[in-house]
């Protein structure tokens, strides 16, 4: 419970590679108080990806699984299944928080930032955290003088073909700017306060959000597809609200057609150093 809410984290799930990053700082944050439960939405069909999910559920008791009724066709894109788990998060008294599985980085202060900051900004449909490798927010970050135009200059958009689809020299550059920051102790130098997101150029790809399950039910039925851009867009317009960075909770985002280097290696690396070497005084 946080401040008389359930905080429930829910991730749509079906890539190992990640989530084995992931795992052990949702982990940590459950042992911190901070989360009560992890619903893993089974988003796949590869079978060791499979039983993996299935063993997370089986050895913790704070993570449950989560089947789809449909049939995951390979060849269907995956978002199209994801409104039949949504009915799992409308609960008025939780608040929920989504990590997508490609999550390789969370501060240790970042989900207790963001839940603060939804708390007390309930104007907001999704209050989203700050998110390293991101289209908006790479565009914030350039505007703050932290990312420099080396590779290329950020539109404000959240489909942003520099960021998302062009040159991988930006979005490594992204990744080794966080490990040099990291490394000098420098990470405060990507925090800011807040973003309020108005319009739909300017709505964020929502790879770290916390939403209050009282919002969700208020959408109910008429979420029939879950693209990013009917979920930060087209729902809060439904409820008339708009949606907000929180520029204090701390992730980074790795997959964005990245080549396969030693990148997520690193991830992994710096995940054992932040878990089992790192001290955190609660």
């Amino acid at each position: 419970m946080y401040d008389s809410y359930r905080i429930i984290a829910f991730t749509p799930a079906g890539r190992r590679r990640y989530l084995s990053i992931l795992v052990p700082y949702i982990m940590r944050d459950i042992r911190r108080g901070l989360i009560d439960e992890w619903q893993l939405w089974v988003n796949t069909l590869n079978k060791k990806d499979v039983a993996y999910i299935e063993m997370l559920g089986r050895n913790y008791p704070q993570i449950s699984i989560r089947y789809g009724e449909n049939i995951i066709k390979e060849n269907i894109r995956k978002h199209l299944f994801m409104p039949q788990f949504f009915k799992h998060i409308t609960d008025i008294s939780t608040i929920y928080i989504h990590f997508d599985d490609d999550t390789v980085y969370v501060h240790q202060n970042a989900v207790e930032s963001l839940l603060r900051y939804r708390i007390e900004n309930p104007e907001f449909f999704i209050v989203l955290g700050n998110m390293v490798n991101n289209a908006i927010i790479s565009y914030i970050q350039q505007q703050r003088g932290v990312l420099t135009e080396e590779y290329g200059k950020v539109s404000y958009h959240m489909h942003d073909r520099l960021t998302m689809f062009s040159d991988p020299k930006f979005t490594h550059a992204v990744h080794n700017l966080f490990f040099k920051k990291y490394e000098n102790n420098n990470l405060m130098d990507y925090f800011f306060d807040s973003w309020a997101l108005k319009n739909i150029n300017s709505d964020c790809s929502a790879s770290f959000f916390a939403v209050f399950g009282k919002d969700l039910k208020l959408v109910g039925d008429k979420m029939k597809s879950v693209p990013e851009k009917w979920f930060v867009w087209k729902y809060p317009k439904m409820i008339g609200k708009s949606n907000a960075i929180c520029g204090n909770a701390l992730v980074c985002h790795y997959d964005f057609l990245l080549e396969e280097t030693d990148i997520l290696q690193r991830y992994r690396r710096l995940m054992l150093w932040e878990i089992f070497c790192n001290v955190i005084e609660d």
